[in-house]
């Protein structure tokens, strides 16, 4: 009879192991160390519904990463705890404003400010030095970095597409940016934003040897250790992808890990042809990978094993073409087998017309 309940409780415990593994198999250690960092850029501008957020839908934001179970840090204080390999709790997020914007400081920082959350902003020294009312000044952006919750970094001294420039002008840029970031502040910039998220791998190169620690692009993701910290992904919120139900998502999303990419250029002649390799733990689950283009149809997708080669129908028109993936996580209560839920692994990359 004790052998019986010593077998049973054996299997009992094989059978809670095995269940165990299935609903973990997904994980990835980088699920452990992984941050979302969200972009603003104007605030309360209707008439740009493309780069700008309505100045309510902010405040909802903000309210909604206050009194939910989120994580706010500042840029330096997650990228931090990214590169120590620490475990961050879920839903952890860094808030940033790109351009500068006049109206991002005057609808979305000072509300900030007043509730003491922190965050950086991605300022040109051009507009700055041009005094351009749609821009935040010099001393608005001093002013600014005295409070302890702000961190103030750089885009290149010009604010435009510098990814089809030469090396000179390009360098050019960034050492200008980084003069006149260390005459106004009185110390070295850290982080930079490149234009519109267009960087190449020249571009990512010429920001290391100037001195920069980090660089910042607009293809969506989390960040997470093990990926580029000259190419970190941001999720940019505006009118059109703005919605609280979009904060929630993104702010929980799991990185989606790729290897053995090819082509390794983002520059496309003509159609998007596009192959990478997928971790040996989401072998299982790699039929549910789904890609998208921006305003293209839905390319064809085809899985391999953890292979998955992607192909555009169309070929590229716009400068710019944006490929998000996404693959379900799903998640099921042991102690409540009906409560399911759906985490997304997710990965973004910004593709241009060469």
């Amino acid at each position: 009879m004790r052998n019986n309940i010593i077998l049973i409780t054996v299997m009992t415990l094989l059978c809670f192991l095995v269940n165990s593994a299935s609903t973990l198999a997904a994980s990835l250690i980088e699920d452990r160390s992984k941050i979302t960092i969200l972009t603003y850029h104007r605030i309360g501008e209707d008439h740009y519904p493309q780069t700008s957020l309505r100045k309510d839908d902010f405040i909802e934001h903000i309210k909604e990463l206050q009194t939910g179970d989120y994580n706010i840090l500042s840029l330096s204080t997650a990228l931090n705890k990214v590169q120590n390999k620490e475990i961050i709790p879920p839903k952890t997020v860094v808030i940033t404003f790109e351009g500068a914007y006049k109206s991002a400081f005057l609808n979305g920082m000072k509300l900030l400010l007043q509730k003491e959350i922190p965050f950086t902003i991605f300022y040109s020294s051009d507009k700055a030095d041009e005094n351009i009312e749609e821009y935040m000044s010099w001393k608005d952006l001093k002013s600014i970095a005295k409070n302890k919750f702000v961190t103030i970094g750089t885009l290149p001294a010009s604010y435009s597409r510098l990814i089809s420039e030469d090396t000179i002008t390009i360098t050019k840029s960034l050492n200008k940016a980084r003069s006149r970031y260390r005459e106004n502040f009185g110390k070295e910039a850290e982080f930079l934003a490149y234009p519109f998220g267009e960087f190449s791998d020249e571009l990512k190169e010429l920001a290391r040897t100037r001195g920069y620690k980090a660089a910042f692009g607009l293809h969506s993701g989390p960040y997470y250790h093990g990926y580029d910290p000259f190419a970190i992904p941001r999720f940019s919120l505006t009118q059109e992808f703005g919605d609280i139900e979009r904060l929630r998502l993104i702010s929980d999303t799991l990185p989606l890990p790729i290897t053995e990419i090819v082509p390794g250029s983002a520059i496309i002649k003509q159609k998007l042809e596009l192959g990478f390799t997928l971790p040996e733990a989401l072998n299982s689950e790699s039929e549910n990978i789904n890609c998208f283009l921006s305003g293209y149809s839905k390319p064809l997708t085809e899985v391999l094993g953890r292979r998955v080669e992607i192909r555009s129908n169309e070929e590229i028109e716009s400068e710019r073409m944006r490929l998000n993936c996404t693959l379900p996580k799903t998640i099921q209560d042991p102690d409540d087998p009906k409560n399911i839920t759906t985490q997304w692994r997710w990965l973004g990359l910004l593709f241009y017309k060469g």
